[in-house]
């Protein structure tokens, strides 16, 4: 089964994220706190992750994808990252062009984040 790291702040969210990649037959790992994902990315290689950009007490998310590209012999380092937020405005989309490769804007649904799985061939 292929392990998927979901970095996810809110809990319903996050259970409803497994929920769809138990589904398609992947591994979730979840994780709230910025700390966890980076050790969870330093330890243990992932096939894509799911990342919420607007984690809680302001926290970025952007900052876990610049560490996680900032060294080549991370285990992470090529690791495909699917932006899953409410919002995002045009400057973070274009700021982030280069580092994640693609983004669900919440909510959304099983069908959707197959239909995006399935086109980035992560599934």
């Amino acid at each position: 089964m292929r392990s998927v790291l979901v970095i996810e702040d809110s809990v319903e969210f996050a259970n409803f994220l497994a929920d769809a990649l138990e589904e398609l037959e992947l591994k979730p790992f979840v994780v709230s706190k910025p700390s966890d994902a980076n050790f969870k990315l330093r330890n243990q290689e992932f096939k894509f992750i799911l990342l919420d950009l607007n984690l809680d007490k302001g926290t970025k998310g952007d900052g876990i994808v610049s560490a996680m590209r900032s060294r080549k012999d991370n285990l992470n380092y090529a690791t495909p990252v699917i932006v899953v937020s409410g919002s995002i405005d045009k400057e973070r989309a274009l700021s982030l062009a280069g580092t994640v490769q693609g983004f669900l804007v919440k909510p959304f649904g099983v069908e959707a984040l197959k239909e995006r799985l399935l086109a980035m061939n992560l599934i």
